[in-house]
């Protein structure tokens, strides 16, 4: 076994060390940096979205931020009872009760399994 793994490794090596990709060929450093060039365009963009944002949220009108902040907008509440007459959130809970208790019971099953078989081994 020690002889197949010496000679997987030896193999390893030798084709990394046998190839004809080289790191050093002129297009690699021109692709280099022609993708740091589009890295420093796309934080550039970031960057003038963030202060174009900024820029907008503190030359907003004051007359937002006096008075009234509705601008005489209104809503309706959209949750209603879903089946049963029970509320989305009723039923989250209720799943997550049943889904606890399918945890619980199944571990107690296999604790009490695990004691049987223990059991077992002992009186053996």
């Amino acid at each position: 076994m020690q002889k197949k793994f010496l000679l997987f490794t030896f193999l390893v090596l030798a084709l990394l060390f046998v190839h004809t990709f080289v790191f050093a060929d002129n297009n690699l450093g021109d692709e280099l940096k022609d993708s740091m060039n589009k890295a420093g365009d796309a934080v550039e963009n970031v960057k003038n979205a963030v202060t174009e944002t900024t820029d907008n949220l503190m030359n907003k009108d004051n007359s937002d931020t006096m008075g009234d902040r509705n601008n005489g907008y209104t809503t309706v509440r959209t949750a209603n009872d879903t089946a049963f007459g029970m509320s989305e959130t009723t039923w989250v809970w209720l799943v997550l009760g049943v889904v606890a208790l399918v945890v619980i019971l199944l571990s107690w099953y296999y604790m009490s399994e695990s004691n049987r078989t223990a059991r077992k081994h002992d009186h053996e």
